[in-house]
């Protein structure tokens, strides 16, 4: 399975999801429980990158579902920015209502991120709300969420999260001057504004 998700992102990404999910399907044969929530946010990263945004958040509230009857809390806070990732691209693709409750689950991914001192993913959560302010016209209340947490890295910067808050950073500052920011560097929480 991680071998699937690992090759789907250097291309032919149906075919890989194809095997990922028959691999999963195998692991939950298996009656195994533990870190399931991590499988299932790949698993809805995959049906993202082929389009499949409505079943890839089906996949999201089950794991949320799943880690809220076991407990689980290692994944929460990823798990909460793709929802809020996959509402806003839902609104992107012409479904209403769903900009508030993408800036509530990005809001409450990078809270629970914060309270786990899980750095990368209060990055990648706080893109994401940044993103949505951005695309709200709200540049100021992006950069109150999304300076403070890049600011606090002080090692790993030319990897492709940080590269892509940098680049949303400098947008923020002068949306008029600067050129609307696209990951190519590779990084996942950089969301079209």
């Amino acid at each position: 399975m991680l071998k699937s998700a690992s090759l789907a992102r250097q291309g032919d990404v149906n075919a890989r999801l194809a095997e990922f999910e028959h691999g999963l399907s195998g692991l939950r044969g298996t009656g195994a429980r533990l870190g399931m929530t991590w499988y299932f946010s790949l698993h809805a990263e995959l049906l993202a990158q082929t389009g499949q945004i409505w079943k890839a958040l089906d996949v999201v509230e089950e794991a949320l579902a799943f880690a809220e009857e076991t407990g689980e809390r290692m994944n929460r806070a990823n798990l909460l920015r793709l929802k809020g990732a996959l509402l806003f691209e839902g609104v992107r693709a012409g479904r209403d209502g769903g900009l508030d409750a993408a800036e509530a689950c990005l809001a409450e991914g990078l809270r629970v991120a914060m309270g786990q001192g899980a750095k990368l993913l209060a990055l990648r959560a706080a893109i994401g709300c940044a993103s949505l302010h951005a695309h709200r016209r709200r540049f100021e209340e992006g950069l109150a969420v999304l300076r403070p947490v890049y600011e606090s890295f002080s090692e790993g910067l030319a990897m492709p999260d940080p590269v892509d808050a940098r680049r949303l950073i400098a947008y923020l500052e002068r949306p008029a001057l600067c050129r609307v920011p696209v990951s190519d560097a590779g990084g996942g929480a950089l969301l079209e504004i």
